[in-house]
């Protein structure tokens, strides 16, 4: 990719990425207001992909007298916008959609390869949304070792030796998770 052109593709991503925080702060505030007057203190949503998968794990609401909300028993629509237009969809789809904007404006692409997980959190009286994602990647170890001296065989000698390309080498693969990251929305 020649420089002119790399530096409209990093000017056009910038300006999507900008596009998408304002895009989510709106939505927040939309949100926040949805779940205050469904009298919801909290909600917790988990999520974890990989292999080029992801998917919501859990979405567990708390009420103001911390006690567990079941989300599939609130019938009312909620429109993020305000309104009773076709937008109109249960808040549990809602919360959805809402961590996958977040997922997509922070942590595009966390479900590819390795991938990785991680917590969204709504917090409704002090307006506060928090995302905990941790990314997995893998670990490679390599070495290669050559074994050097003579060895003495008295009963019977190498009768061929070994090409002059092969080497011994030993390769170990882990799994690990090598960033935890933390963003308040």
């Amino acid at each position: 990719m020649n420089e002119p052109a790399f530096d409209d593709w990093m000017a056009r991503y910038r300006a999507d990425q900008e596009r998408r925080q304002q895009a989510l702060t709106y939505h927040k505030a939309a949100l926040l207001r949805a779940l205050r007057k469904a009298s919801i203190e909290r909600v917790t949503i988990t999520y974890d992909g990989e292999g080029d998968s992801g998917q919501t794990e859990s979405i567990e609401a708390i009420n103001f007298s911390c006690e567990s909300v079941a989300l599939s028993e609130i019938d009312t629509l909620v429109a993020i916008d305000g309104t009773t237009d076709s937008a109109a969809k249960p808040l549990r789809e809602h919360l959805d959609d809402f961590l996958w904007e977040v997922l997509n404006t922070y942590h595009d692409g966390f479900e590819n390869n390795d991938g990785g997980y991680g917590t969204l959190t709504i917090n409704v009286a002090p307006q506060t949304v928090t995302i905990e994602h941790a990314a997995r990647f893998m670990s490679v170890e390599s070495s290669t070792e050559e074994l050097q001296g003579e060895h003495h065989d008295t009963d019977r000698q190498l009768s061929h030796k070994p090409p002059p390309c092969t080497t011994a080498s030993r390769s170990s693969e882990t799994r690990s998770v090598v960033a935890r990251i933390r963003t308040a929305l």
